[in-house]
């Protein structure tokens, strides 16, 4: 039994019958095996980067509350920083514990001028320009207690200078020349028109 006919009409019609087979064959050797692998390489990276997402999903799930919590911790801080800010309204109550707080440590607050406003950001700073008369330490009591206030005044640019005069203890009188600083909270109205205007 022979494989091939002999008859060379029918060897043609063999060889014709082969070429698509052949043809066939080179398409999924060459080209169709090509795609197989980088279909298979493609679902490989699918299935990861479908697997990074799940984690990624439940990282965000997490950080997610974290961030809230920490948002939460953020705006309570800064509640709490912007009840040390004084409003329009409490700056002469300010002022008015400032002379308490004189009395207090017997000094003698002898100048309180307010100097000129300017805009620091949300806010807007304020200058007074103080002179006390007292011992040291009485000046040095003074200054603490105008720093542990409970809203926030700030004194700055300090210069002492000898009286020659003594106090009713006999001590030497000095003379503390200084500005005190602090920032104030703007009225409701201006605020929301502050935020109004883009920048």
């Amino acid at each position: 039994m022979a494989l091939l006919p002999s008859d060379p009409a029918q060897q043609r019609k063999l060889l014709i019958g082969l070429v698509p087979v052949f043809a066939l064959f080179l398409y999924w050797y060459f080209l169709h095996g090509d795609y197989t692998a980088e279909l298979a390489s493609l679902r490989t990276r699918i299935e990861t980067l479908d697997s990074q997402n799940q984690i990624a999903r439940a990282r965000a799930m997490r950080g997610g509350r974290e961030l809230e919590e920490r948002l939460g911790e953020f705006e309570e801080h800064i509640d709490r920083l912007e009840r040390l800010v004084p409003n329009e309204e409490e700056v002469s109550g300010l002022l008015h514990q400032l002379a308490q707080r004189a009395e207090d440590t017997n000094c003698e607050l002898a100048r309180l001028t307010p100097g000129p406003e300017a805009p620091a950001g949300y806010y807007t700073r304020r200058v007074y320009d103080v002179v006390v008369f007292g011992s040291y330490h009485n000046v040095a009591r003074f200054l603490a207690d105008v720093g542990s206030l409970e809203r926030i005044i700030t004194p700055i640019d300090l210069t002492l200078r000898d009286r020659n005069e003594l106090d009713r203890e006999g001590a030497r009188r000095l003379e503390a020349t200084f500005q005190i600083e602090t920032y104030v909270l703007p009225p409701e109205g201006q605020v929301q028109q502050t935020e109004a205007v883009p920048t």
